[in-house]
């Protein structure tokens, strides 16, 4: 009898360890798994091809899909169908809580994907309950923020979630500078086209001055005021670079007594 009882004990322990073989095989397996997708996810940001911070986004994500099936496997092995949807159910509510940020911008990410090609480009970004708009070059678009940057090269950063809910308008950066000059000595009304050459003679590499956008604002005998609308080639500009451009404007009209005042950057 007691020979019986102990067969059948081994038995039993047999069977429990054949019933758990299937569950120490999906876990091996799932931790090979997880650092192929590791593996390959690094070589990438090796590359340049993603940023660390996707990456870090990407292997939250995963790590998260793999727990949630880890955790299936085992309750599904122990415990009655209802319970494991009962706590499957419990789990994912507490994950969306904990997670709800990180899912939410990688899903705003998603959407600026799909909708259109945005990085490197050039946009005015309305952004909602704001007045004032954004103005740059999107650099960077990671799954938990966009990187945006100005013509002086400021990066603003901004939140996918908010980001996905702007109006976006093409853009383009210029410069406007209000000249003033004054001189007794000569008539700006018929020497207006003359000024307009010398504009033309200005060359700064760094900037293009649109001759179809120069605009009078007062024009007399002897004073005369306009504005010119200068485009930068390049992004972002150098302090260095607006002051030769003021320069140089300076010097070709040093003799009207010349003032120069930035009254737009866009």
């Amino acid at each position: 009898m007691i020979e019986s009882n102990q067969t059948d004990q081994n038995i039993s322990v047999e069977e429990y360890i054949r019933n758990l073989q299937p569950l120490f095989i999906a876990i091996v397996f799932i931790i090979f798994i997880r650092f192929i997708i590791n593996y390959i996810i690094s070589s990438l940001v090796e590359r340049g091809k993603i940023t660390y911070v996707t990456k870090t986004v990407f292997m939250r994500i995963i790590d998260l899909v793999l727990l949630l099936t880890s955790i299936s496997i085992v309750l599904h092995t122990f415990f009655a169908p209802y319970q494991l949807f009962i706590a499957l159910f419990v789990i994912v509510i507490v994950l969306t809580i904990l997670f709800y940020y990180e899912l939410r911008e990688f899903i705003a990410y998603v959407n600026l994907q799909l909708m259109r090609r945005v990085s490197g480009r050039l946009f005015e970004i309305h952004l909602p309950n704001q007045n004032k708009p954004v103005c740059g070059k999107i650099v960077t678009v990671n799954p938990l923020e966009t990187v945006v940057e100005d013509l002086y090269g400021r990066r603003i950063h901004i939140s996918n979630y908010l980001l996905v809910n702007s109006i976006f308008k093409d853009y383009v950066y210029s410069i406007v500078l209000k000249i003033t000059l004054r001189g007794s000595d000569l008539n700006f009304l018929t020497s207006f086209e003359e000024i307009i050459k010398q504009i033309k003679e200005v060359k700064v590499n760094v900037f293009r001055i649109e001759e179809r956008k120069i605009s009078i604002e007062e024009i007399s005998s002897d004073k005369c005021v306009f504005k010119i609308v200068a485009t930068p080639i390049v992004t972002p500009i150098r302090t260095s670079d607006l002051m030769e451009l003021i320069k140089q404007l300076t010097n070709k009209f040093m003799k009207y007594n010349p003032v120069i005042e930035i009254v737009e950057s866009m």
